[in-house]
């Protein structure tokens, strides 16, 4: 009997340590970019800047969170202002006073040695919610593989699995069968059956944010068109388990085939990418090194193959 077992695993980390070069001054002194899309200094590469999901509200409208300075004021007035109300800055540029960015507005108030005090609040305008770290990244805490074979009597097992824990994906996939459109327009993911009504009201406001499904519409209610807009709602656990090969076979005995001028008779049969585990049925986070999910992309086939081997 031999029996042999394998167990790998890997853990990635990275984080920005100086941002690019933007462009050079006419002394040819660098001028660095403050941030570009999610990628700042003292942050990897692979954290999520998205909205925040704030579930629904009681007309089943999707929520995002949202922020604003209440240390604004109206450089011609004085008068302190209000979220998404418009003022005077101090170079007579007339704005709203909400933030876009959370992480640049804060970077920029830093630079300038100016106090803030930034209050958060969620609304149904899209338009006005306000990007952030989240929190989460696309990397795993650990990934790699496990496996053994077995040889016993003749029967050769190998039997192969890879793993993941931690990290999250973007489930484009999830996120546009979620869309709330006209009906027989779209295709629907199950899970719209779960969508807000005045009589399920109570229900899906004890259900996790992220679960929160908005009310359907033809898009003529307002705001209703920013029901799946890009947001955590759709970050996804890329936490997998995967059963990738099974391999059974049997060696012959010798002296069973000898008289055939044979040296080796070998039977198998090869079974390849059966299963998958994951938080969503249907995802699969090995499609891509972050797990995001798309249209076009698709899983590895399953096979399963027989045959013989023979040696003279």
């Amino acid at each position: 009997m031999k029996f042999d077992i394998r167990l790998n695993l890997t853990h990635y980390k990275n984080k920005m340590l100086q941002m690019p070069v933007d462009y050079y001054k006419s002394d040819n002194t660098p001028v660095r970019m403050k941030m570009n899309g999610a990628m700042s200094e003292g942050h990897s590469m692979y954290d999520h800047y998205t909205t925040v999901y704030g579930g629904v509200d009681d007309e089943g409208r999707a929520l995002y969170q949202a922020y604003y300075d209440t240390n604004v004021r109206d450089a011609v007035t004085g008068n302190a202002v209000g979220f998404n109300e418009t003022y005077v800055d101090e170079n007579g540029v007339t704005t709203r006073n909400y933030v876009p960015s959370k992480h640049a507005y804060e970077l920029e108030a830093k630079e300038a040695g100016r106090e803030i005090n930034l209050v958060d609040t969620f609304v149904i305008d899209y338009s006005l919610a306000a990007s952030q770290y989240v929190g989460k990244s696309y990397l795993p805490d650990v990934s790699g593989g496990l496996g053994f074979n077995l040889e016993v009597y003749g029967v050769t097992l190998d039997i192969a699995t890879s793993y993941q824990i931690g990290g999250y994906g973007y489930d484009a996939t999830y996120m546009s069968l979620m869309a709330n459109d006209k009906i027989g327009g779209h295709n629907w993911h199950v899970d719209m059956r779960n969508a807000w009504t005045e009589a399920t009201n109570d229900y899906v406001h004890s259900l996790p944010v992220d679960q929160q499904v908005p009310r359907l519409s033809n898009h003529v209610g307002q705001y209703d068109q920013y029901a799946n807009y890009s947001s955590t709602r759709f970050l996804t656990s890329n936490s997998y388990f995967s059963l990738n090969s099974i391999q059974l076979g049997y060696n012959f005995p010798k002296k069973l085939i000898e008289k055939a001028k044979m040296n080796k008779l070998n039977l198998y049969v090869s079974a390849n990418n059966l299963a998958i585990a994951t938080a969503r049925k249907g995802y699969n986070p090995m499609t891509s090194f972050t797990g995001n999910s798309d249209t076009h992309g698709y899983s590895p086939l399953s096979t399963i193959v027989g045959g013989i081997k023979v040696t003279f």
